[in-house]
């Protein structure tokens, strides 16, 4: 008895990290939508873990998960975030699209040091003196 709980201890033991150290690779390309050109550098992240990659110079990333189902978020600078859940293992690489996002930028207004800036309520400016010299 006491030789078959030793020994049921030893398999379980040496039986762990078998188990929970096993990991899915997860393998894709990231695209334009338009141009359909890879998308180099896009960051794939798995939520909520916050573990995550970024592409390549052909848009591909490869990322191991330990189970399924996950989320991964694809996001790229000047494209809209895509969000993707996986609740099984795909058989192919996965073939990500990302849309293009045009994003509008506030006004910025650059006067010489000498003029007062029309300024109206709520409007806010900064003074940089010597940015470009050093001092």
């Amino acid at each position: 008895m006491k030789r078959n709980f030793w020994t049921l201890v030893w398999l379980l033991v040496v039986g762990w990290p078998a188990i929970y150290g096993q990991t899915i690779p997860i393998e894709g390309v990231v695209l334009d939508s338009i141009t359909r050109q890879p998308l180099p550098g896009a960051t794939v992240v798995v939520r909520p873990a916050e573990r995550g990659t970024t592409t390549d110079g052909g848009g591909r990333f490869t990322l191991s998960v330990p189970v399924l189902p996950q989320r991964l978020s694809i996001s790229y600078v000047g494209y809209g975030p895509v969000e993707l859940e996986l609740n099984e293992r795909p058989a192919d690489p996965l073939l990500i699209v990302l849309r293009p996002e045009a994003t509008e930028l506030e006004q910025v207004v650059v006067s010489p040091d000498n003029q007062p800036l029309p300024l109206s309520d709520g409007d806010e400016y900064v003074v940089v003196d010597f940015a470009l010299t050093g001092e």
